[in-house]
């Protein structure tokens, strides 16, 4: 008799939260700043690691409208910029994507490298899907993790009456 009277509170807080989550990612904006968190190296124990390789992803999820990405920078684990990626701004058409790859042994190391990915749009445009993946072996075990980016800085559009 108590279970269903705990489903009564569960399923409500479920559908709640896979809710926010979908809109979260379908939210529309002329542009952001997302940290992207990655990793080249993975800890078995305190003394032992496995260094891999890690990949950022820009997804242009939004169906009708381009994006540009003006800046994609990569810093250590003590927070120093690393790399600047893009010379130039990277216009990416609807469904593209545009992925980094980062190596272990180009000086990142621990919890680095993260990334902060800058992008902008002429209008409201669906916010891309700004994903790492890190892959790493030891002996015949393989590993993967994935991480989604957080917008830490929204673009905001001006009101007429704004200057």
């Amino acid at each position: 008799m108590s279970i269903p009277i705990r489903l009564l509170f569960v399923v409500p807080a479920v559908l709640l939260s896979i809710n926010a989550w979908s809109q979260a990612l379908l939210s529309k904006s002329t542009g952001q700043t997302v940290y992207v968190p990655s990793y080249t190296e993975l800890y078995k124990s305190n003394s032992f690691s496995v260094k891999g390789l890690t990949t950022v992803t820009i997804h242009n999820i939004d169906p009708h409208h381009s994006i540009t990405v003006n800046a994609v920078t990569s810093y250590d684990t003590h927070g120093k910029l690393s790399k600047q990626y893009l010379q130039e701004p990277l216009i990416l058409r609807s469904f593209a994507s545009k992925s980094y790859l980062v190596r272990s042994e180009k000086g990142f190391d621990g919890i680095g490298a993260n990334f902060i990915v800058r992008w902008e749009s002429a209008e409201e445009v669906v916010a891309p899907l700004i994903e790492s993946r890190m892959l790493a072996n030891s002996g015949t075990q393989g590993y993967s993790l994935s991480s989604q980016g957080r917008v830490i800085e929204t673009k905001s559009r001006h009101h007429p009456s704004e200057k």
